[in-house]
């Protein structure tokens, strides 16, 4: 027929049902579900079932969490039962298996070295920094009174700096306020100006080196009486007319929460050691790491005074990471379950030393190296 198939032509295909025809609508994206990452959990000493909590919401139900080792050489500054984060030296170490998963991932991506640093740092700002408060929370949220609960809180620290950190202050200011309650009217309008002189050369110089600062500040105690009666007397005041008031209340309530969560506080800080004494009463510190100056017996009246040196090397820079591996040694804590707070680049070496660091009220520099280490950021003010 002449509107018909053709004698031997394969028949015609079926006609396409609308629910048949391939869509070329694209589905609407999924929104991805606003979880915090684990390792910022991890970082603020979440305990095990707050982490596990936030596994099963990004990844499904899991099963328990299971660990792996990894071997290194067998040098460990640390006494036995210590761990140390893996940048300070090459031992073994436990891994969770979220590490590994990230070390998995960062090895799945070196083919788009690009595309992975995006996902990291989208992962790693999608949500609001935590507070102290959510901290400490999650971090007695799993804890139980277990003995081996105990036997390990009792190995932690948490280690400060004190300037900056936990007292809005610094150590030439401390100075001032003892040296002008010893000067009559006329020898502060002389002392002052030449004193605020050399204030501008100490700033130039911290930029340069803390510890050369440091070396540089302790001359100004040269020849001033170093019996226990006068160190005392330099104590007393610059706490009540300075360090008292500079107190972060936040530090306070902070500390006090962590000693009762079993942790040693342990001060490590480029102030001298006397001067303090009242403020590590006030917030009750275990252990204090800081500057000693150096004495020496006056011909004259037989009598202790200040060299103007300081007693060893300045607390400050990778010297505060020497001090606490020390101590660390010393008295077997664990360093990977410990904590660290500080501000300034000059406690970068202390952060790095422990498994769960901390910044507070950093400047830009420190800032940003918080922000990209993913570490925790807290705002204390007076």
């Amino acid at each position: 027929p002449p509107h018909g198939p053709r004698p031997g032509a394969p028949p015609p295909p079926p006609p396409r049902h609308p629910s048949n025809a391939p869509s070329t609508q694209k589905k609407p994206p999924v929104a991805a579900k606003q979880v915090p990452s684990w390792i910022d959990a991890w970082s603020s000493g979440a305990p095990k079932a707050a982490l596990q909590a936030l596994k099963s919401l990004r990844r499904g139900n899991e099963s328990d969490e299971t660990t792996r080792a990894v071997s290194g050489t067998n040098e460990n500054p640390v006494a036995a039962g210590s761990n140390l984060p893996t940048h300070l030296h090459g031992a073994s170490i436990v891994v969770s298996d979220a590490s590994a998963d990230q070390h998995a991932d960062g090895n799945n991506s070196m083919a788009n070295p690009k595309q992975k640093k995006t996902e990291s740092r989208t992962s790693r700002y999608a949500n609001p920094p935590l507070s102290f408060s959510e901290i400490t929370n999650m971090a007695g949220a799993g804890a139980d009174d277990s003995s081996e609960t105990k036997k390990t809180q009792k190995q932690r620290c948490a280690f400060f700096d004190l300037d900056g950190t936990i007292c809005a202050s610094n150590v030439v200011f401390q100075f001032i306020a003892w040296r002008m309650s010893t000067l009559s009217v006329f020898e502060k309008i002389l002392w002052a100006p030449l004193y605020a002189v050399k204030c501008a050369f100490y700033l130039v110089l911290d930029k340069i080196s803390r510890t050369a600062f440091n070396n540089a500040f302790a001359k100004d105690f040269k020849g001033l009486s170093a019996t226990k009666t006068a160190k005392q007397e330099m104590a007393d005041v610059c706490f009540h007319k300075y360090l008292k008031k500079k107190v972060f209340p936040d530090a306070i309530e902070a500390i006090g929460v962590l000693k009762q969560q079993g942790f040693k506080v342990v001060l490590v800080t480029g102030s001298i050691n006397f001067m303090i004494k009242n403020v590590v009463d006030l917030i009750g510190a275990d252990h204090v790491i800081a500057n000693e100056l150096e004495t020496e017996l006056d011909p004259t009246t037989g009598t202790s005074k200040f060299s103007g040196k300081l007693q060893g090397k300045a607390v400050a820079d990778d010297e505060k990471a020497v001090r606490i591996l020390a101590y660390a040694k010393e008295n077997s804590v664990d360093l990977i379950a410990s904590r660290a707070y500080g501000d300034a680049l000059a406690d970068l070496q202390m952060l790095q030393a422990v498994g769960n660091p901390a910044v507070v009220s950093p400047k830009s520099a420190m800032r940003r190296i918080a922000e990209e280490e993913g570490w925790p950021v807290l705002q204390w003010s007076l």
